[in-house]
């Protein structure tokens, strides 16, 4: 995934700061507005605290869908090691 990155062009926004800004601006006005704080994650449009386990709801929400992966643990079975 970074290999593909433009890094030449993220350094010329980054170095740019009236386009940073702009792209701030337009981001900020995308945002809804109960989002308080960043990085905002949902998983599903499920809000994932930073307390949460972000493989977990992913696992979790895969698993409400049918999916099965080894990377996961079935949610009954993390509840059982709680």
């Amino acid at each position: 995934l970074f290999r593909s990155l433009d890094w030449s062009t993220i350094r010329d926004c980054h170095n740019d700061p009236e386009e940073s800004w702009k792209l701030q601006v337009e981001a900020s006005e995308k945002t809804p507005s109960y989002h308080d704080h960043v990085p905002w994650v949902e998983v599903q449009g499920v809000y994932v605290s930073e307390n949460t386990s972000l493989l977990q709801a992913v696992c979790d929400a895969y698993y409400k869908q049918g999916g099965k992966h080894p990377a996961c643990v079935a949610p009954s079975a993390l509840q059982r090691s709680i």
